[in-house]
């Protein structure tokens, strides 16, 4: 009795979630610190109906603009996301297709990935669901630019000479 009562909490959230992006508030996400922490977006329009079941390469792109408007409520880009899990849905059948979305929206320079293959998701027909952890300032390091090279010529006082930083 108690999942289906949690189950029907979760669509009523899914269904009420244009009214949390009129009225500014971000319940799919919180601030914690320098991070933003976005529970896992999928294909809703704006009055929170989900759209293209069935449809992997649509609901891909839709996720993404819901990735877009979450990122702008929060004044970041997609360049501070810093790591996502992706949940697809024929992981086998669908790979090609999330590895050139994710190529598509962040270019060559992509955060930590995790893919999961699933059975379902939440809706029928639903092929994707993405979460990911944002830093929350548009100062620092972000995977825009690169981190260059550490300041110290000595670490941790061993006498060997610090390393330089990788570059992606």
């Amino acid at each position: 009795m108690r999942s289906s009562r949690s189950a029907i909490t979760l669509l009523q959230f899914l269904s009420n979630h244009k009214r949390s992006w009129t009225e500014g508030r971000a319940p799919w996400a919180t601030k914690s610190g320098d991070l933003i922490h976005v529970s896992g977006q999928l294909s809703l329009d704006e009055a929170g109906k989900f759209l293209y079941a069935d449809d992997f390469d649509a609901q891909l792109k839709q996720t993404y603009v819901n990735l877009d408007k979450v990122l702008d409520h929060y004044g970041v880009t997609r360049k501070q996301i810093v790591s996502q899990t992706l949940y697809v849905v024929n992981l086998r059948q669908n790979a090609a297709a999330t590895a050139e979305g994710n190529l598509v929206y962040f270019g060559h320079r992509r955060p930590a990935s995790t893919v999961f293959g699933v059975t379902e998701l939440t809706f029928p027909g639903q092929a994707i669901e993405i979460s990911f952890v944002s830093l929350a300032a548009a100062r620092g390091p972000s995977l825009g630019r690169p981190l260059g090279r550490l300041r110290s010529t000595r670490s941790q006082g061993c006498g060997r000479r610090a390393r330089p930083v990788p570059r992606w």
